[in-house]
């Protein structure tokens, strides 16, 4: 789930929902899982470039090939020209659509169930809701961050949903935005971060750090030519079957050397001269 920006009155914390053609479906917002993506990708590429941190904060922020695949802020036009590759940067090659659960809940009875002003009262609203999983309301408390242990005063609820269904997290990749020089990399790194969110290393959603947003990958399918493979079908190039990632070794030696080539290159660019 991720967190709603309203409250609840008998839970303090709402799943995010969005309206459907149905009624209201619980959302994960494509910003939101594009940016656990990209939180990987920057894991990646800094770990493979071993740089040490630069005194300025732009150049912290600033993560190569990162940046084209993912975008980066907008650059203020004055009196320091940026590059060239700079200047192509802003949207990133990488979009992400809005992933819905399979199932919608009848307006009016949401609402109901958000409106709940105490215990009892939501416990009854919850049970008319139906629909497939459950809604629970679990407790919490906060943690005191100067003891570690509990916080006084500090109790909250939420409501939670257990055994939710979605629908297929859809993205685009529009080589066109990034530089013929990177765009196999590119590639390569995007296939880094699908292969580890298949393998359950990447969370998504709100209170990851207390064991909630964790993913299973049942299949993941690539629709476009990849490097040293042949045009995949109508039916896409599967990447995941039966839980094991399956990509052709001809692909993955393409992907390897263009990568790898990439990494050396920016390594090389990133090296200071000593006077």
């Amino acid at each position: 789930m991720v967190k709603a920006e309203r409250e609840g009155l008998a839970a303090d914390i709402l799943p995010l929902t969005s309206g459907t053609e149905d009624g209201v479906a619980l959302v994960l917002p494509g910003s939101g899982i594009k940016g656990a993506l990209r939180t990987q990708a920057e894991r990646i590429v800094r770990t493979l470039l071993a740089r040490d941190v630069p005194d300025d904060v732009q150049q912290q922020i600033d993560v190569p090939l990162v940046d084209a695949l993912f975008g980066s802020p907008g650059r203020r036009k004055g009196k320091n020209k940026p590059t060239l590759r700079e200047e192509r940067l802003g949207r990133g090659a990488l979009s992400v659509d809005e992933c819905y659960a399979n199932q919608s809940f009848d307006r009016a009875k949401w609402e109901a169930v958000v409106s709940s002003k105490d215990v009892g009262e939501l416990k009854e609203k919850r049970r008319v809701l139906g629909g497939s999983g459950r809604m629970d309301h679990a407790f919490h408390v906060a943690v005191d961050r100067w003891t570690g242990g509990a916080a006084e005063r500090f109790l909250f609820s939420g409501l939670e949903p257990q055994g939710v269904e979605w629908a297929p997290i859809v993205m685009e990749l529009d080589l066109e935005r990034v530089g013929a020089e990177e765009r196999e990399a590119a590639q390569a790194l995007l296939l880094l971060v699908l292969r580890d969110l298949a393998a359950g290393r990447i969370p998504l959603g709100y209170a990851t750090n207390r064991g909630m947003g964790a993913v299973e990958v049942g299949a993941i399918r690539y629709f476009g030519a990849l490097p040293g493979g042949a045009a995949p079908g109508a039916g896409g190039l599967s990447l995941v079957e039966a839980g094991r990632w399956k990509i052709p070794d001809a692909v993955t030696a393409e992907l390897d050397e263009s990568f790898r080539s990439w990494r050396e290159g920016a390594a090389r660019a990133a090296e200071v001269p000593h006077g």
